[in-house]
C-alpha cells in the first residue's frame, strides 16, 4: 500500500464517472458495464468500490498472468492482507501429474480467509474458476487453528497431520512434511513461507514458532498458525482401495500405476469423481455478498470456451487408446465446470464488468484513461516525451520499484525545468486519467523494462538438502590423518564402563577405525572426483606421502599466486574519470532492478577501475545473476575515458550472443561494437583489424581469433574475459601477455566455494554476486513419465508463444534415433541436432542457425548446460532426468527463463516405482524449489569443486580428487598463510581429551542418526565459545532441553578451544584428578606459572617429563558440576 496511491484513491472520489459506478451500485443494479479503463486503472476501480463497499469480491481476470498482474496492483492499491490470488492447478487436463504444492497451499489460503467471514479481494483467472476445488464443508472439518496457551491432544494433530498427507520425515525440510521429537512437532504447510514449529507443555501448546529450512532455527515467534490440508482433494488410501476393487485387474493396476508410490499421488485430479469423493466449485465458497468483477468479459468467456474444449479433445484422444489407465479418468463435465455451468454459477451474483473500449451505448459507465506507452532508451526521448505531456496540462507522477530507481531516474530527469513527481510504488502499467490531468507513469515502461511479479522468496536462504553435509552409511570420507575410507556408520562402544558413540570407518583390506567423538571435526565428507574415491591403506606412510605431495604442489601455486598479486600492485596503470551522465543513463535502463551482489560487484569493479593500479577481478556469479549486465558497464566506462574494451569469449556462438546484448544495451550511446570470429569473411576481418588499429572502434568481441599477432589495437583499457577455464594452454598464455598493465575483467558462472574464497582473499581480487535476481519469474517445474502428449503439449505450448525449445537427450549414440522420434511426433517443426562429438565447425554452425531461429527446437546432449543465453527459449524438456545429477540438472535448468515470459522445463522419466529412492528425492527438490539460487546445497557442492578446479587450473583439480576438497582447501590456506607470514587455523594441533564423563547424545533426545553425527561433528568442530553456545540454543529450539550428558558435550567442547588458548596437547579428567598435558612448542615461564597460581585457587602440582605436566585436583561439589569446573579453572589460566 503507497501513499501516491490511496491519495489517487481519495482523488477520484470527485469524479463524475465514480459518482455515477457508486450510484449504480447503491441502487442495486445486478450488472454495471464500465468502459475506458486502461492498464492499471482497472485495479485502481476494483479498489475504490471495495474501500466503499468492504464487502469480499472476487475478479475473474481472462489468464493466469493478468489475474497476476491486477493481484499486484490491487495489493499496491489496498494491501497485502487483504487481496488473494486464487491461481489455476497448472496442470494441463488429464496430465498425469500432482499440483505443484506451492499452488495448493495459495489457493486453500484465499478459501480458508475466505470462510471466516471478513472483507477481502480474491482474483482467479477462468481456468481457476473452472477447476473444482475442497467443498467448503470438507475445508472447515480439515482446518486445525493452532493457538499459543490453548490445550490441544499432541496425539490428535499427528493423526490429523497424517490425514492429511503430511509425510513424517526426520527432519522437516519440504513443502508437505512434518517431523516429531518428543514434545515438539514440525510441519511445512504448503501455504507457508516458512516451516512452523510447535512445542508442548503436557497438553499445552507453549509456543508457536517459524523457522528455518537451512538452519533449522526458530526465526519468529507467532501466537497463531493455521493447519491446512496437503491436497484439495481429501482421501486416504481406504478410498482408493475400495475404488481398486470395483475395477478389474488391468485397471487395479494401472490405477497403482498412475497414481505413484511418492506419496503425491498423481493424476488424482482427473480420477476423483469415479472414487466417490465430493469437490466444489469457487462460486460455492462465496456468500450471497460477494460482489465479482469480469475483467474483460468478452475474452473471459472465450478462455471459458478454449479451456472446457481442451479438455474434451484431451479426454477423446486418450480413450481412444488401448492403455487401460486412460480409462479411469473422469469425463470433462464432472471435472470441470463447462460454459453454461460457468454463466449460471454468476447469474447468482452482482457483477461488474471491466472493459477498455469507450463504448457509450453499453456501458453504465465510462472512464477516460489512457495506458502510458513504453517510451524509449533514449534519454532525450524520454525527457521530449515528458515535455510535451507537461505542456498538455498533466501533471506528472513517475512510480519507481524501489528507492535505488527514484534515486537514478532523479539524477536523469534533474534538468528538467518543470516539477515531476517521484514516488516508491509497484504497478504493472502506468496510464493516466484525463479528468484529474494526471499521468501515473511506470518507471519500467519509461525505459522500455518489463516489471516482474513480485514473488515471496520462500526459499531465500537456501534448501537445506541433509545428504548435502550429513554423513550416510557408505558416504565416503576423509580423516586428516588416515586418509579416504568409507563411513559405515555411528556405533555405540563401552568404554572405561560408559557408553560412547563412535564414527565407524572401513579402510582398505577391510581395515575398521573408530573414530571419538571428541575427534569428528578430523572427519569430513569426501567430495572431488565422479565415482568412488581410491580407500586409503591404514598403518602405512601412503596418506602422508599424498598430503606431503599435495601441500608441496600448493607451496608453489601460493608463492606464484603471492609473487604475481604483489607485481600486479606495482605496474603502473590507467585510471577511468568517474562515472558520468552516460553511466547512470545506463543504469537507469535496466531492465530489472539489480541485486545488493550485483551493486556490490559494481562498486568495487568502478573503485578498481577509478584506481592507477591495473585491476585483475574475478566476478563470480549463477546462471542469470547479471554478470553481463556488469560487463556492459564496464566497458562503457572504460570508453567514456577514450580507451579500448576487448571481450574475449570461448565459443564463436557466445560471441554473437554478447554482441546482440551489448548492441541493445548501448544502443542509445554513440559506441561502435563488432564481432571478431571466424564466421567474419576476410574483407570484414581486415575492416575490423582496421577500426582496432585506429581507434574507431570502441568495443570488440571475438574468440581467441582475437589474440593472433595481427591485431593490434590502438588504445586498449580493458580487457573482459568469459569463462577463461575453457581456453586452452596456448590460448591463457596469450591471454597472460595481453593482461599486462591494462584492466582485466574476468567472469564465472561456476560458483567458487566461501572456503575458496576466504584462503585467495589476499592473493585474487573477487567479487561474488550471491543474491538471485528481485521477483525473476520462477521456472515451472514439473517431473512427469515419459510420454508423447506431454512433449507436443510443451513444444506447441512454446511455439504458440513464439519462443523456442531445448530438448536434452544426452545419449550420443541414440541421438539421431530421437531426432527421428520427434520428427514423426511434429513433422511440421524445424529442430537441429547438437553433441559434443560434431566437428567444432558443424556444431557452432547448428547453434548458429538455432540462434537466428532457423531451427526452433535444439536437440542436444548436456552441452547446452553452460555459457548459452538465449532469451527466446523458455521451454527445455529433459528425457531421462533421473539419469543427471542434480548440479546438472540445476545448470540445465538455468538455460531458460531469463525473458519476461515464463519458463518451463519438464524432467521426463520413467515410472516412478523403477527410480531409486535418491534419483525420486533430487527429482522432488529440483520440483519443488524453482527459484533461481534457492541454493541446491547438493548441487552446488558439485559445481563448486568443478569451479575449484576452473579457478585454479586441471593440475590443481588432480590434487582435490586426490584429498577431498575440504582438505584440498585447508591445505591451500595455510600455504598462503605461510607465505604471507600469516598464522593459519588449519591443522593446529587438537586437544586429546579422555574423560570419564557421560558424553553423549541420547537416541530418545535426537532420533535420527544422521542427525546425531551432524550434531557431534559440530561439537567437535566449533572454533570459539559463540558457536557452542548457539549450538546448545539450536539444540533446545529443535529438540528441547538437553539432557546432562548433551551439557557434557558443550562443557568439553569450550574446554578443547581453551585448551588451544593455553597450549595444552592433552587433557585427561578422571574423577576428582584433572591432568594438563602441554604442547612442546608451548614455552612457560616463571611469570605465567605465578599468575596461574594467583588465579586458580585449586592446588596446582607441576611436573616435568617429555612435556610440561600440571595435575590439579578439583573438589567435586555435584557430580554433574565437573565439567564447569574444569572449564572455570581453564579460563582462569587464560587469563
Amino acid at each position: 500500500m503507497f501513499m501516491i496511491l490511496q491519495k489517487l484513491l481519495k482523488e477520484i472520489e470527485s469524479l463524475n464517472p465514480v459518482g455515477k459506478l457508486d450510484n449504480c451500485l447503491s441502487d442495486g443494479k445486478k450488472q454495471v458495464n464500465i468502459g475506458g479503463l486502461s492498464a492499471s486503472s482497472k485495479a485502481m476501480v476494483v479498489a475504490h468500490v471495495f474501500r466503499k463497499l468492504l464487502r469480499p469480491m472476487l475478479v475473474i481476470s481472462t489468464e493466469s498472468e493478468t489475474a497476476e498482474r491486477m493481484a499486484d496492483d490491487l495489493k499496491a492499491f489496498l494491501g497485502d492482507g487483504l487481496v488473494y490470488l486464487f491461481p489455476a492447478l497448472g496442470i494441463s487436463p488429464y496430465e498425469i501429474r500432482a499440483p505443484h504444492m506451492e499452488i495448493v497451499g495459495q489457493r486453500l489460503l484465499a478459501l480458508y480467509n475466505l470462510s471466516c467471514g471478513q472483507p477481502m479481494v480474491i482474483i482467479a483467472p477462468v481456468e481457476a474458476i473452472l477447476e473444482k476445488t475442497i467443498p467448503k464443508r470438507d475445508l472447515s472439518e480439515y482446518s486445525l487453528r493452532l493457538e499459543r496457551g490453548k490445550e490441544l491432544d499432541r496425539e490428535k494433530l499427528i493423526a490429523l497431520l497424517e490425514r492429511l498427507n503430511y509425510q513424517r520425515s526426520p527432519m522437516t525440510e519440504m513443502l508437505g512434511e512434518y517431523s516429531v521429537r518428543g514434545g515438539i512437532i514440525d510441519f511445512f504447510a504448503p501455504k507457508d513461507e516458512d516451516p512452523v514449529r510447535i512445542e508442548f507443555f503436557g497438553d499445552v501448546i507453549e509456543s508457536i514458532r517459524h523457522f528455518s529450512v537451512l538452519t533449522q532455527r526458530s526465526t519468529s515467534q507467532v501466537e497463531s498458525t493455521v493447519i491446512l490440508p496437503r491436497r484439495e482433494i481429501i482421501f486416504n488410501d481406504d478410498i482408493i482401495e475400495r475404488y481398486a476393487h470395483t475395477l478389474d485387474e488391468a485397471q487395479a493396476q494401472a490405477l497403482y500405476i498412475t497414481l505413484g508410490d511418492n506419496g503425491d499421488y498423481d493424476g488424482l485430479e482427473f480420477i476423483w469423481p469415479n472414487m466417490g469423493v465430493n469437490m466444489a466449485n469457487l462460486f460455492e465458497h462465496l456468500s450471497q455478498q460477494t460482489l465479482v468483477f469480469v475483467d474483460e468479459p468478452g475474452l473471459c468467456d472465450g478462455q471459458a470456451e478454449s479451456v472446457f474444449e481442451t479438455a474434451q479433445k484431451r479426454y477423446k484422444s486418450l480413450y481412444e487408446k488401448s492403455d487401460e489407465s486412460y480409462r479411469l479418468f473422469a469425463k470433462p463435465e464432472r471435472i470441470y465446470l463447462d460454459r453454461h455451468m460457468f454463466d449460471l454459477e454468476l447469474e447468482r451474483f452482482r457483477v461488474v464488468n471491466l472493459t477498455v473500449s469507450y463504448d457509450d451505448e453499453r456501458s453504465d459507465v465510462v472512464f477516460h484513461t489512457r495506458a502510458q506507452e513504453y517510451f524509449s532508451s533514449n534519454m532525450s526521448f524520454v525527457k521530449g516525451r515528458l515535455a510535451e505531456l507537461y505542456q498538455q496540462g498533466y501533471k506528472l507522477n513517475i512510480l519507481c520499484e524501489g528507492p535505488s530507481q527514484k534515486e537514478r531516474i532523479g539524477e536523469l530527469i534533474d534538468d528538467l525545468h518543470f516539477p515531476i513527481g517521484l514516488h516508491v510504488a509497484r504497478l504493472s502499467s502506468g496510464f493516466a486519467i484525463t479528468e484529474l490531468k494526471q499521468w501515473f507513469l511506470v518507471g519500467n515502461q519509461m525505459f522500455t523494462r518489463f516489471r516482474k511479479r513480485h514473488y515471496i522468496k520462500r526459499f531465500r536462504e537456501g534448501v537445506a538438502l541433509s545428504s548435502y553435509t550429513s554423513l550416510n552409511p557408505g558416504d565416503f570420507v576423509v580423516h586428516i590423518d588416515y586418509g579416504i575410507g568409507k563411513f559405515l556408520g555411528l556405533e555405540t562402544l563401552v568404554v572405561d564402563g560408559r557408553k560412547r558413540d563412535c564414527l565407524a570407518l572401513l579402510y582398505l583390506g577391510n581395515d575398521k577405525l573408530y573414530v571419538p567423538i571428541e575427534q569428528f571435526n578430523r572427519v569430513q565428507k569426501f567430495a572431488g572426483k565422479d565415482g568412488d574415491p581410491r580407500l586409503s591403506k591404514l598403518g602405512t606412510g601412503t596418506w602422508e606421502r599424498v598430503k606431503a605431495r599435495t601441500k608441496k604442489a600448493l607451496m608453489a601455486m601460493a608463492g606464484e599466486l603471492v609473487e604475481l598479486y604483489a607485481k600486479r600492485q606495482a605496474y603502473p596503470g590507467f585510471a577511468f574519470k568517474p562515472d558520468t551522465d552516460w553511466i547512470h543513463q545506463l543504469e537507469a535502463s535496466f531492465e530489472f532492478q539489480e541485486t545488493p551482489g550485483q551493486l556490490k560487484a559494481m562498486d568495487e569493479i568502478k573503485a578498481d577501475m577509478e584506481k592507477s593500479i591495473p585491476m585483475e577481478r574475478l566476478i563470480c556469479g549463477d546462471v542469470g545473476y547479471g554478470k553481463t549486465e556488469l560487463a556492459i558497464r564496464a566497458a562503457l566506462k572504460a570508453v567514456e575515458s577514450y580507451k579500448q574494451v576487448a571481450v574475449l569469449v570461448p565459443t564463436t556462438i557466445l560471441a554473437a550472443q554478447h554482441l546482440l546484448t551489448f548492441k541493445e544495451r548501448l544502443s542509445q550511446f554513440p559506441v561502435k561494437i563488432e564481432m571478431y570470429s571466424r564466421f567474419c569473411t576476410p574483407g570484414q576481418s581486415k575492416r575490423i583489424r582496421k577500426g582496432l588499429a585506429d581507434g574507431s572502434t570502441d568495443i570488440v568481441i571475438g574468440t581467441h581469433k582475437l589474440l593472433q599477432k595481427s591485431v593490434c589495437f590502438k588504445e586498449l583499457g580493458l580487457l573482459i574475459i568469459d569463462e577463461e577455464h575453457r581456453f586452452g594452454v596456448g590460448h591463457k598464455e596469450k591471454i597472460k601477455k595481453l593482461k599486462t598493465q591494462v584492466d582485466v575483467l574476468t567472469l564465472t558462472a561456476t560458483p567458487i566455494p566461501r572456503t575458496l574464497q576466504m584462503s585467495l582473499i589476499d592473493v585474487r581480487d573477487m567479487s561474488v554476486i550471491n543474491t538471485p535476481p528481485k521477483d525473476r519469474l520462477p521456472i515451472t517445474t514439473r517431473v512427469a513419465n515419459f510420454s508423447d502428449q506431454i512433449i507436443v503439449e510443451a513444444v506447441e505450448r512454446e511455439l504458440d508463444r513464439g519462443g523456442q525449445v531445448f530438448i536434452v537427450h544426452n545419449r550420443v549414440q541414440s541421438i539421431w534415433a530421437f531426432y527421428r522420434y520427434l520428427k514423426e511426433l511434429m513433422p511440421l517443426v524445424k529442430i537441429g541436432v547438437a553433441h559434443g562429438q560434431m566437428p567444432e565447425r558443424e556444431l557452432e554452425s547448428v547453434m548458429n542457425d538455432f540462434l537466428n531461429r532457423k531451427y526452433m527446437v535444439l536437440l542436444s546432449t548436456t552441452i547446452i548446460e553452460s555459457g548459452l543465453d538465449i532469451p527466446s527459449v523458455n521451454t527445455i524438456i529433459i528425457i531421462r532426468a533421473d539419469k543427471l545429477g542434480l548440479a546438472q540438472l540445476y545448470q540445465l535448468r538455468g538455460r531458460v527463463g531469463r525473458s519476461h515470459y515464463r519458463a518451463y522445463a519438464y524432467l521426463l522419466i520413467p515410472p516412478l516405482k523403477l527410480l531409486t529412492r535418491q534419483a525420486r528425492k533430487r527429482l522432488k527438490a529440483i520440483e519443488e524449489f524453482t527459484e533461481l539460487g534457492s541454493g541446491f546445497h547438493l548441487a552446488l557442492r558439485d559445481l563448486e569443486i568443478r569451479g575449484a578446479g576452473n579457478l585454479l587450473g586441471p593440475q590443481q583439480h588432480g590434487f582435490i580428487e586426490e584429498v577431498g576438497f575440504d582438505l584440498y582447501v585447508k591445505l591451500l590456506e595455510e600455504a598462503v598463510a605461510q607465505f604471507k607470514g600469516t598464522p593459519s587455523e588449519y591443522l593446529k594441533v587438537d586437544v586429546d581429551i579422555t574423560t570419564d564423563l557421560d558424553l553423549f547424545l541420547p537416541e530418545n533426545y535426537i532420533p535420527d542418526n544422521s542427525q546425531r553425527v551432524d550434531i557431534y561433528r559440530r561439537f567437535a568442530g566449533a572454533e570459539s565459545q559463540k558457536a557452542v553456545n548457539e549450538l546448545v540454543e539450536e539444540l533446545v529450539d529443535r529438540f528441547g532441553l538437553p539432557p546432562e550428558s548433551v551439557d557434557n558435550l558443550a562443557q568439553i567442547a569450550i574446554i578443547r578451544l581453551l585448551g588451544e588458548k593455553i597450549g595444552l596437547s592433552a587433557l585427561q579428567l578422571k574423577k576428582d584428578k584433572l591432568t594438563l598435558e602441554f604442547s612442546s612448542n608451548k614455552s612457560i615461564n616463571r611469570k605465567t606459572i605465578e599468575r596461574w597460581v594467583s588465579n586458580v585457587p585449586e592446588r596446582l602440582d607441576f611436573k616435568t617429563g617429555r612435556n610440561f605436566n600440571l595435575q590439579i585436583t578439583i573438589k567435586i561439589k555435584d557430580g554433574n558440576d565437573r565439567a564447569r569446573q574444569v572449564k572455570n579453572i581453564l579460563r582462569k589460566m587464560v587469563d
